[in-house]
């Protein structure tokens, strides 16, 4: 790339010095432009900055002291060398335009050598002066972008520098630190802080000389409470001398939590796995070493059994709830008819004379959007804990009702009830009523944790109400009803194997596509006249119709040609490839391992591409990817 010649902007009420000044300049390769007057020369930075200006001071209307004084006035121009070039020679009249803003003085009549000389330096002090003031922006835009805090200390102890995550972090603004000493500063935040004393020993200590690197914690108050990483590092001149300090701030508020929380996870766990091992283990070992009668052998062998159900339990839970805490678990909603969810829920909770289950749904109750094998792994739960907290008997009545655009499902027995302090923690993980007439309960102590995960994933809620010790309890979830406008899925899945389907949702969910799905031709075409996906993951065994003669429905019902992948158990000749990519398809690839997560990458690159799906014309079929 060429580079652009310097452009000097001579300014001169003498047309004779006008033409000789920009001709000794141009034949030096510079570019020229010329200013008859003050005026002129002010329109004329105003139009386009130049890289210098060289400027006569003797001048009718705007003198070139005037030219001087606002060019140094404006911020977009004050940092344009102004070199003077007059005939003026007295003590005074060079401290005046010094004084204004001039950067050199040269007396006519000037050498040329002298006058190429001088330009030359001033433009390649200009230069670096450029340069560097780039750099301190890239610099300073770098620091202020940093997600930890930043705070530099000079040799003086003073603040230079203070980003805005430094000051968000202590609860200062940057502006008020930077420029005063640290002795203020401490001053200043003591007030933040829940141990201001130590805080400043530990920071003057890691200050001293010597050390590289130092690192400590603190604990800010206000705006609200945090946990600080703070590490201190000693900033050197080339010579290896002390220059001044960084100290970096990082919230680790977050990671002292997870890890708090981990440590008691692994507690809890611990002691929940050990209690039924060692009973497992114990009864074992009796078993082993002592001859038993028949029944007793087989009371222990119950004991045994149940034990194993109740860790299957506890390692199924903890598995699950990681699933879902993870993302990992795959939340796949449809619109569904909740009441068939909740009578199979009732059905394999199984008879109870004890403990009836009571159903009352309303007739007309909306269609909704859940994943109804995670509901109904709720309605499990709830209706097992009903049975199990009713321990005297009792109905157990589950019901639903229309609440505000959700359907809200409740399970309401007459058992042990609630006390209220136990309402805030009884979702969370492993917690249990500390109670005399529950601790015989057997139970994990995450199936109310695993609840809210699910639901909550579906955008529902859920709680408990209760009206105290031995009153009952109610538990109470809601789910979205079901949105008859159209869908906004980047992807449609085209598919009717529900697990197979949920893989390829998975997978592209994990590209960052969200997807909806139609289980036969018919739900296809419904939802592409309702809404318009980016692309289409399209099996061709159908229920319904075969998916080579939905695909030149797609192309119909879009009225952009968005990409076709289709994915199929089908062997397919080279012929009908190219059929299905005149049809529309950039890919037909053939299931098996592996081929949801290729569905989705060839997905994401269709989509990456400026022309997002295949033309009508011109198309080379033999480029139609073809993948076993």
């Amino acid at each position: 790339m060429t580079q652009r010649p310097d452009r000097v902007l001579v300014v001169d009420d003498t047309p004779e010095n006008l033409l000789l000044i920009r001709a000794q300049l141009e034949r030096a390769g510079y570019a020229v432009q010329t200013a008859a007057g003050g005026r002129a020369a002010l329109e004329a930075v105003a139009a386009d900055p130049p890289d210098l200006v060289l400027l006569d001071l003797m001048m009718p209307g705007v003198d070139g002291y005037e030219v001087c004084r606002r060019l140094k006035a404006e911020e977009a121009t004050r940092t344009i060398p102004i070199v003077v070039l007059t005939a003026l020679q007295a003590r005074e009249d060079k401290l005046r335009a010094f004084n204004e803003g001039a950067d050199d003085f040269l007396t006519k009549p000037v050498d040329r050598a002298e006058l190429l000389a001088r330009v030359r330096s001033h433009l390649r002090l200009k230069s670096l002066y450029n340069q560097l003031a780039h750099e301190r922006a890239t610099l300073s835009a770098v620091l202020g972008g940093m997600r930890d805090g930043l705070v530099v200390i000079d040799a003086a102890r003073d603040i230079r520098f203070c980003n805005r995550p430094a000051g968000e972090l202590i609860g200062v603004a940057p502006a008020d630190l930077e420029g005063i000493e640290l002795r203020d500063v401490f001053a200043r935040v003591a007030p933040l802080l829940e141990d201001p004393e130590g805080f400043r020993a530990r920071w003057l200590g890691a200050l001293a000389e010597g050390q590289g690197y130092a690192s400590f914690e603190a604990t800010v108050l206000r705006p609200i409470r945090r946990h600080l990483a703070v590490g201190v590092f000693t900033v050197t001149d080339p010579r290896g001398a002390c220059i001044g300090w960084g100290t970096l701030l990082r919230d680790v508020t977050r990671e002292r939590e997870v890890q708090r929380l981990k440590d008691e996870l692994v507690s809890i766990v611990s002691h929940e796995l050990r209690t039924p091992l060692a009973s497992i283990v114990g009864f074992a070992e009796l078993l082993l070493s002592r001859p038993f009668e028949a029944g007793q052998q087989r009371e222990f062998l119950e004991i045994m059994l149940e034990e194993g159900h109740r860790l299957t339990a506890l390692i199924n839970d903890f598995l699950d709830l990681q699933r879902l805490e993870s993302g990992r678990q795959e939340i796949q909603v449809a619109p569904t008819a909740i009441g068939p969810v909740i009578e199979r829920a009732v059905v394999m909770a199984g008879p109870d004379p004890r403990r009836p289950i009571v159903v009352d749904l309303p007739a007309d109750l909306p269609l909704v959007s859940i994943d109804a094998d995670r509901v109904l792994q709720v309605l499990m739960n709830l209706l097992s804990n009903a049975r199990k907290y009713s321990p005297d008997g009792g109905e157990i009545a589950v019901g639903a009702r229309i609440a505000d655009g959700t359907v809200a499902v409740s399970v309401r027995d007459h058992g042990l009830g609630l006390p209220p302090e136990a309402m805030p923690q009884l979702f969370e993980k492993f917690y249990r009523v500390d109670n005399s007439d529950r601790r015989e309960i057997s139970g994990t102590g995450l199936g109310l944790a695993i609840c809210r995960q699910i639901v909550e994933r579906q955008g529902g809620r859920i709680w408990a109400e209760s009206d105290g010790l031995g009153r009952g309890s109610t538990f109470t979830f809601t789910v979205p009803v079901f949105d008859e406008s159209p869908s906004n899925g980047d992807v449609l899945v085209v598919e009717d194997d529900h697990g197979f389907a949920r893989l390829l949702s998975a997978e592209l969910n994990g590209a960052g596509l969200t997807v909806t799905r139609a289980a036969d031709a018919e739900d296809a075409i419904r939802r592409l006249g309702r809404a318009r996906p980016r692309a289409v993951v399209l099996d061709l065994i159908l229920p319904d119709l075969p998916g080579e003669a939905l695909l030149p429905m797609v192309r119909l019902a879009s009225a952009e040609r968005i990409p076709v992948v289709v994915v199929s158990v089908k062997e397919l000749d080279q012929q009908q490839r190219a059929e299905l990519g005149r049809q529309g398809a950039v890919a037909v690839l053939r299931k098996g391992p592996g081929v949801a997560g290729e569905a989705a990458r060839t997905v994401l690159t269709a989509l990456q591409r400026s022309t997002p799906g295949p033309t009508a014309s011109g198309r080379d079929d033999n480029n139609l990817e073809k993948r076993e």
